[in-house]
């Protein structure tokens, strides 16, 4: 679900490349599972808010073309929100 969202287009309000979230997908999932998992045991950090930023890892990935973008959008949403392929 969360891969359908990134590629058409649900998080781009978050101002991060579409690629580079979907890249990111697993580790966040990851992450909240472990997250999950602590708070049920009972695990608590004294400094959670503080290092809640400094551990997630920017990942480096190739930019998707807008042609890339529309074909996800088209085929998920079965039309094209930031653009439309004539336009080029």
């Amino acid at each position: 679900m969360l891969e359908s969202l990134v590629k058409s287009g649900a998080f781009d309000f978050l101002g991060y490349d579409r690629a580079e979230l979907f890249g990111c997908i697993d580790d966040a999932v990851n992450a909240s599972i472990a997250a999950q998992r602590d708070r049920l045991a009972g695990q608590v950090f004294i400094f959670d808010e503080a290092t809640a930023s400094t551990r997630s890892r920017k990942r480096v990935a190739t930019r998707w073309s807008d042609h890339e973008k529309l074909s996800y959008e088209k085929e998920l949403l079965g039309f094209y929100v930031s653009g439309h392929p004539l336009d080029a």
